[in-house]
């Protein structure tokens, strides 16, 4: 679990593995629980932009790209969710 920032910021740090000789069927993704307090959970899955499997995912939305950032050493992700409080 990660909990926000009173701003409502959070970080969260993870690896993707590499699917060698593997046959995979789904996009990779990033899945979360997002919750404001007394209110309902919304589960959701965020998608990496140019992933070729995105288009045969039934549960795609171009909503849910994230905006990624390369650099020489990582990859980082951003993804704003705006949720009712």
């Amino acid at each position: 679990m990660v909990c926000t920032m009173k701003t409502g910021f959070a970080t969260a740090v993870t690896c993707i593995a590499m699917r060698r000789g593997a046959i995979v069927f789904i996009p990779s993704s990033f899945h979360f629980k997002v919750q404001a307090p007394g209110r309902a959970v919304l589960t959701t899955q965020l998608f990496f932009p140019g992933e070729p499997r995105n288009q045969v995912d039934s549960l795609f939305r171009p909503q849910l790209l994230m905006n990624i950032r390369d650099t020489p050493l990582l990859m980082s992700a951003q993804f704003d969710f705006v949720i009712e409080a």
